[in-house]
Order: C-alpha cells, then structure tokens, then sequence
C-alpha cells in the first residue's frame, strides 16, 4: 500500500489555463505572465533550467492532476515525496497528494500541477500552475502551499498525451532577501528528489467510498513506486536509458495505475505515465 500520513486536508479551488512550450523542444510557444519573486521575467532568472515531459498512455485529463514534485533539498540523503492512497473512516490521509519517504516531512518543497483545479491563489498558465511549500513548515498540510506564479514554458503535445514545461531553478527560492540571492542559490543547488503524481482525485479529509488512482514513477502495480535523485550538475535523465539512477524509476510496458480501494476499479489509462524524461540546461 502506498505510504499514507495523517493531517488536515480540505481539496482544490476551481480555476482554468493551458499553454504551448518551445526552446528545448518544437512543440509550439507560450511564456507565462511576470509574477513578483518567481522569476517569471527575464531579468531575475538564474538561466539554470530545468525541463520536464511526461507522456501518459491516453490523452491527458485536465480534470484530473498532474504534480510533478520536487524536494529542493540539495541533499543526496533526502526524503523524497511518494503518493497517498484514499482516506479510511475515521482517518486523513494529509494533503492527499503525497508524503515523505522518512514517515516525518512532506517529502517535497515545491509541485507544479496541470489540472484545470487549482489551489487558491494560483496563477496558471494554460492549466498549469507552480507551487513552493512555506519555508519550514510541513508540506503534509495544504494550506502551506503558496501559489507562486507558473513555469516560463509549457506545452501540451498534438495527440494530448504529452505535457512538458520548463522551470528556471531561481523560482523555487520565491521569498528571498534579493533576487540576486536567489539567483545565487539556484546557481549553487545539485542535488534534488523528484516524483509524478497523476492522480484522479485528491481526496479530503475522512472521506470514504472514494475510489483514487494514481501511478507515479517506477512501477506502482505495487502501490510503491519510486522516485528520482536528480544531480543537476548531470545533463538529462530519461525513462529506460539505462542509468543507475534511473533503473528503478523507469516504467513498465503494463499498466500500473494503482487503485485504492485495490480491484475496486479498472485502471485508467489517462493516469498511466509510460515515458518521462527531465533535462538540466543552462541558457545564456
């Protein structure tokens, strides 16, 4: 069973967006808005990027969720985020997305999600939104998530399978005491734990009868799945290419959407993520 953690967790405010992403990829173009702090303009980037896609084996569903998640621990030891399966009578299963591997934090500092449901004061584009947990406090709580603007690019694929976006690393330091320092640090963060999240439903508090599905990396016919150590100062990480660090967190030609309550449904196949690759650039 997925590792499950209690604490408060009351779902999603309701609000719409989808975009198109370039630069590293000839998908079509979209630029999100300048956000204070987030280092949406060019002018507070730190050029340090980091660009994910992740393919799903049907057309991607925006009314479920998408998070990719990041632990900005710049630590190879960290925890790392796994999913959350549903709540039980009587029981909250925290923010309903996911937790920390060491059973005490979060497991994640940061998440962008691609759902037409965001949390409150989110700023998307085109259906995706960037997200950092308030600075020491405990990610397994959702009213710590702030809203902090959107990824620089984004794209949906043409057959809609495909979601990719692109971050500079200065905005997950979004509260700093100058743009430079968070420049700074961006410049000078390696180590990173990251997870996807494709989930139908984030469940609220002691809620039952909720059927949830979600896979996220590696192979979760288990309810275990897996995560990746991304060392930034590594080029690019890929579904099957055969890495060390990527063995475990590849994902199997099946699908391993994992259903809770177990066998109480069929897969879907618009959760079941079957390619994935995560890229580190720096721009000029």
């Amino acid at each position: 069973m997925k590792c499950q953690r209690r604490c408060m967790s009351r779902g999603f405010y309701p609000l719409t967006v989808i975009a198109l992403f370039a630069s590293f990829v000839a998908l079509g173009s979209g630029c999100a808005s300048p956000v204070p702090g987030s280092a949406n303009s060019l002018s507070s980037r730190s050029g340090k990027q980091m660009q994910v896609s992740l393919t799903f084996r049907n057309p991607v569903n925006p009314n479920y969720h998408y998070f990719f998640l990041i632990n900005n621990s710049n630590n190879a030891s960290g925890p790392w985020p796994q999913p959350v399966g549903s709540p039980v009578s009587g029981q909250t299963y925290g923010n309903g997305i996911a937790t920390g591997s060491d059973n005490k934090s979060g497991g994640f500092t940061d998440f962008i999600l691609y759902s037409n449901q965001q949390y409150a004061g989110a700023a998307p584009s085109n259906n995706f939104a960037l997200y950092h947990v308030t600075n020491g406090t405990d990610a397994n709580i959702y009213t710590n998530f702030v809203a902090n603007g959107a990824p620089i690019q984004t794209s949906i694929s043409t057959d809609g399978r495909t979601i990719t976006f692109v971050i500079d690393l200065a905005q997950l330091y979004p509260s700093p005491t100058s743009q430079a320092s968070a420049v700074n640090q961006a410049l000078h963060t390696r180590w990173m734990q990251v997870n996807v999240v494709a989930t139908n439903t984030v469940p609220t508090e002691s809620q039952t009868g909720i059927i949830k599905e979600f896979d996220s990396l590696g192979d979760d016919s288990n309810g275990v799945g897996n995560y990746l150590l991304v060392d930034l100062n590594q080029q690019s990480y890929a579904n099957n290419d055969g890495q060390t660090a990527t063995i475990t967190c590849s994902e199997p030609a099946n699908d391993d959407v994992f259903v809770t309550p177990i066998n109480s449904s069929a897969q879907d196949p618009q959760l079941d993520l079957v390619n994935w690759s995560v890229q580190i650039a720096i721009t000029g």
